[in-house]
């Protein structure tokens, strides 16, 4: 029994040991694991991390190549791949927000619309498109305002795009033509509102500009001025009218020639001239009194005009007693000019046949021709007053007597077709011994520039060749070069003003339709232009008395069949550049000097331009520069609305030179090879 127990008691303590020695192992055991555990965990933590800080570090790096921070060094591996993938979604994410920017920039609506290519980066492509569709209408509008201003401000309706605006040119050019048609349009209705200002007041300075039109200041003034003077010019005139009624010559108004081409004007007049004629109706004595006045202006105008006729003939100094009677006074001085001037022509026809020479006056072309002609051929010796006079108009204005020409026609050398092959028949006529020259445009515009389309007046431009001081050629002189760029219009209006000056019946009924108005130059460009044939004022010459005129005058002489104007060359056809004879004769583009046959003229070679009138060989008539310099025109058309050129220039080879070629340019068109010559008829 007592051993029973003992066992038991020693199991009993050996259970006891067991299970403490296996609560101590399991106890070491767990916080062995526990600690193992621990570890790894960190490690996996410590290389997500790593793993982790790469992937940003990736994100924002400028550069493939992977830095690992000295932290991360035990967890490199991981930490590269991070960074890895961070570039790599970095990269992706930045070709998608570019792409996104130049789709943008050339999109035309805002929406957008993400490439499949690029869906898994779409939020960084529509940052992008967005990015750049914002710059994209920023540079547009900013082109556009640009633009703009500058139309706001042009004188050409054509932009020239400033560099900084040359990638968005289309849209600068955009906002300059709006620009510029606002412009024009406020511009437009400045000038109609001060205009309307300007003839419902009595001063020729606007008090005040409203407000609708301060950005158009100028224009504004500008059209109240002519509105103001427009109202004056009718009241001027309503008087000259009134002032002739007066004299009561008749129950009808005549209404001068400066007057009759505006309804307006003269009507004005003749309500002017009824009312002064019922004053003088109503008082007798008073008209007897005016009447006598009259007549004794007219007879003191005559005699004065005899006595000074190298004055301005048109705008004598009238004294005072006469100023009533101005007009007439002024067209009894004009009769007594011309009866002057053909008494000087007469003299100097007379001298001519004893070989003297005596000057004259520009304003007495026509009487003096008249005069000249009969004094050549009459015994009797005539006036032979010399007046001190501007000797170049004198000289450049001369003109040349044609006599009638009647014929079947002479072919020229080297062939050709001129319009005197066939039958012609050609009253006699004066022509330009030299072409217009600059000079004696310039003079007549001065005097008689003037025109009007509507109720507007503008000022046609009375120099405007092209060619200057800077195009001149050594020891010729800039005033007697050709006039050129002027359009055959302008040409027509200079023979009617030169015909008014010198009081002689205009060639042409000119209605004005449209002018080419700029700030510093006036051109006619469309008008209605009517011929009156039996006028004996000056004009351009008909095709037919150019060539006439061009080939000498005489279907008997020799020079008639020459190939240029006064120069004979056998050998030349119209496939020929140059001509030895034309160089004698005529300025042509192969003749300036350095110029060969190889090296036809240019702006860079000296003397291709415009020469001094008469500085080649004359015809036999002695006329100069028929060929070559200038082309002329004509009155004739060509092709369609077209006038016809005759004569070659500067700037064309010799086969455009020749006698009978011929080419042929809208009558608005300006260029610095096309000027011309007058004529008048001589019966």
């Amino acid at each position: 029994m007592k051993r029973i127990i003992k066992v038991i008691a020693l199991v009993s303590i050996v259970g006891l040991t067991y299970n403490s020695v296996f609560a101590a192992t399991k106890e070491k055991f767990n916080r062995t694991t526990t600690t193992e555990t621990s570890k790894s965990t960190d490690e996996k933590q410590s290389a997500a991390l790593a793993y982790d800080k790469g992937y940003q570090a990736g994100l924002n790096g400028i550069s493939a190549n992977v830095i690992v921070p000295k932290a991360y060094a035990a967890h490199s591996k991981e930490y590269t791949e991070g960074y890895k993938k961070g570039y790599a979604e970095k990269q992706a994410a930045d070709l998608a927000y570019e792409k996104g920017y130049q789709a943008g920039k050339v999109s035309n609506t805002p929406k957008v619309t993400v490439p499949k290519a690029y869906s898994a980066n779409s939020k960084e492509y529509t940052e992008g498109f967005k990015k750049g569709y914002d710059e994209k209408q920023a540079a547009v509008q900013t082109a556009y305002n640009a633009g703009y201003d500058a139309g706001t401000k042009g004188t050409s309706a054509t932009a020239s795009v400033p560099q900084a605006y040359s990638a968005n040119a289309a849209d600068y050019t955009r906002g300059y033509q709006q620009g510029y048609n606002d412009r024009q349009g406020a511009y437009d209705a400045g000038f109609s509102a001060g205009y309307l200002a300007g003839e419902t007041e009595s001063s020729s300075v606007p008090s005040s500009i409203p407000g609708a039109y301060s950005k158009f200041t100028s224009a504004y003034k500008m059209g109240y001025g002519s509105g103001w003077a427009t109202k004056r010019q009718e009241i001027i005139i309503y008087k000259e009218g009134y002032n002739e009624g007066l004299r009561g010559l008749s129950e009808t108004a005549a209404v001068p020639r400066d007057y009759a081409g505006a309804e307006w004007m003269s009507n004005k007049y003749t309500e002017g001239y009824a009312a002064g004629l019922a004053d003088y109706l109503a008082s007798p004595e008073a008209a007897e009194a005016a009447k006598n006045a009259y007549d004794a202006g007219y007879s003191e105008g005559l005699e004065a005009g005899k006595r000074n006729p190298h004055v301005d003939r048109n705008n004598p100094e009238v004294p005072g007693i006469y100023s009533v009677f101005k007009d007439k006074y002024k067209e009894a001085y004009r009769t007594g000019v011309a009866e002057s001037v053909v008494q000087l022509g007469y003299g100097d026809g007379y001298a001519a046949r004893e070989g003297e020479r005596i000057s004259r006056s520009l304003y007495s072309v026509e009487g003096y021709y008249t005069g000249y002609s009969k004094g050549k051929s009459d015994k009797a010796a005539g006036c032979k007053s010399a007046y001190p006079v501007n000797e170049d108009l004198i000289k450049y204005s001369s003109m040349v007597y044609v006599e009638a020409g009647k014929g079947s026609g002479k072919k020229v050398e080297s062939g050709g077709d001129g319009l005197l092959d066939d039958y012609y028949d050609i009253a006699p006529f004066f022509i330009g011994k030299y072409e217009v020259t600059q000079e004696f445009y310039e003079s007549i515009l001065k005097r008689r520039g003037n025109v009007k389309v509507g109720r507007p007046t503008y000022t046609l431009d009375a120099k405007p060749s092209s060619f200057g001081e800077d195009t001149l050629v050594s020891g010729e002189v800039q005033k007697n070069r050709p006039v050129e760029s002027v359009t055959w219009y302008d040409a027509v209006y200079f023979c009617n003003a030169l015909s008014q000056i010198q009081g002689l019946t205009p060639a042409y009924a000119i209605t004005i339709k449209k002018l080419d108005i700029s700030l510093d130059e006036t051109h006619i460009l469309d008008a209605d232009v009517t011929w009156n044939r039996e006028a004996n004022g000056y004009r351009l010459p008909s095709e037919e008395e150019w060539e006439f005129a061009v080939r000498g005058g005489d279907p008997n002489a020799k020079d008639f069949t020459y190939s240029f104007s006064g120069a004979s060359d056998k050998s030349f056809t119209f496939g020929n550049k140059t001509s030895r004879a034309l160089d004698k004769v005529g300025w042509y583009s192969y003749n300036p000097s350095g110029v060969t046959e190889n090296t036809q003229g240019s702006k860079g070679v000296p003397g291709y331009c415009t020469h001094e009138v008469g500085k080649k060989n004359a015809n036999r008539l002695g006329i100069f520069d028929m060929s070559g310099n200038v082309a002329e025109m004509v009155f004739d058309l060509g092709d369609g609305n077209e006038r016809i050129l005759r004569g070659g220039s500067y700037a064309t080879s010799a086969a455009s030179c020749h006698v009978v070629a011929w080419n042929d340019q809208d009558p608005s068109v300006r260029s610095t090879g096309i000027g011309f010559r007058i004529v008048r008829n001589a019966e």
